[in-house]
């Protein structure tokens, strides 16, 4: 989208805090950055981007830093985002549609008026026991949509949110609120709740470390186009999945549902397909019909599915259906984008 910008930062490493150093951070936020200028996904423009990572681990081979003091070297900091936004604020001719902030790292709650609201990325040179600098993700984002910079404001942190007291909170540059930011929106994604732990774990298709949260998120997107309702619907499903058997559970908070149906996202991918199966049912073709919100049902035309000694299977899209079972009576069932619909009959 011509009139979209992103802002994507992944932090594994905090050489000055002495705090263990992540491993999908990085990760999560160059695989955020390909979703988010992927034709078929953010469709953002790569000029109106930016990425912002910890470095590498080890230097180039025809660098002459050590491998010690790349890995020691605090980046990115706070004035690397601060960059960023003055940029857009410079650019007068800016006509903003969606910016999309993605926030991956350790993460904190700080302390003080709205503290349950409040979710911070710690920056890379963030330093015990009193420079814990770090940057206020929902306050930056909430400064943006008040200004009416852009329609619309997509803020992602998959990051903790610890309780803390003496963290060093940036304010933002936006100015005062304009009354046309009242008709802009802002859809916040937290990995978790406040005062909550997010979590990385081996995720295939490599069992690397990865952002759980992300993971999911990157995952659902993916399928196709879809509304903000129901990317959250279908995320805090497959999260949950995912977590099956973990003994911690993380809750992720993603908007408010009046907000988020009014969001689409993937806005040139055709509406995604979703693999259904019916366990036990008879040769004869199934009898679907979809269930429309305050519509009437509507016969679904099978035309991809097939059958196989275990019963059907085919795809339909996202939505609700009932169907006809053998002894007849009818199942209601959901249907989510990246999430397999196994029924039994």
């Amino acid at each position: 989208m011509e009139r979209d910008w992103a802002l994507v930062v992944g932090i594994d490493r905090y050489p000055l805090a002495g705090v263990a150093a992540l491993k999908g951070a990085v990760r999560d936020a160059h695989e955020f950055h390909r979703w988010v200028t992927a034709p078929q996904g953010g469709a953002v423009p790569v000029e109106h981007t930016v990425l912002l990572t910890s470095p590498p681990a080890s230097p180039a081979p025809d660098s002459a830093a050590s491998a010690d003091a790349v890995a020691r070297r605090p980046v990115p900091v706070f004035s690397d985002i601060l960059r960023f936004f003055e940029n857009l604020l410079a650019d007068a001719g800016l006509d903003g549609r969606r910016l999309y902030v993605y926030l991956s790292g350790h993460g904190i709650s700080p302390t003080g008026q709205e503290a349950v609201r409040n979710a911070a990325l710690l920056m890379a040179n963030a330093r015990p026991p009193n420079q814990w600098h770090s940057f206020p993700g929902n306050i930056w984002a909430e400064g943006v949509r008040s200004s009416a910079m852009f329609q619309e404001v997509v803020l992602v942190m998959d990051c903790c949110r610890d309780l803390n007291n003496n963290a060093t909170v940036f304010p933002h540059i936006f100015g005062d609120p304009v009354e046309d930011g009242r008709s802009c929106l802002l859809v916040e994604a937290y990995a978790t709740g406040w005062a909550s732990k997010a979590r990385e774990l081996p995720l295939p298709p490599d069992n690397s470390e990865q952002g759980v949260f992300t993971h999911s998120l990157l995952h659902v997107l993916r399928t196709g186009r879809m509304t903000g309702a129901l990317l959250k619907e279908s995320v805090q499903q497959h999260l949950s999945k995912l977590l099956q058997g973990v003994k911690r559970v993380q809750q992720p908070e993603i908007g408010r549902d009046d907000d988020l149906a009014k969001v689409v996202f993937n806005d040139n991918a055709p509406t995604p397909r979703t693999d259904v199966v019916l366990k036990g049912h008879p040769a004869k073709l199934p009898a679907i019909s979809s269930v429309p919100p305050g519509g009437d049902l509507t016969p679904v035309t099978l035309r991809d599915w097939r059958f196989n000694n275990n019963g059907w299977c085919g795809t339909l899209e996202p939505g609700t259906y009932l169907f006809a079972k053998p002894d007849g009576g009818l199942k209601q069932f959901r249907v989510l984008p990246g999430l397999t619909e196994e029924i039994t009959v």
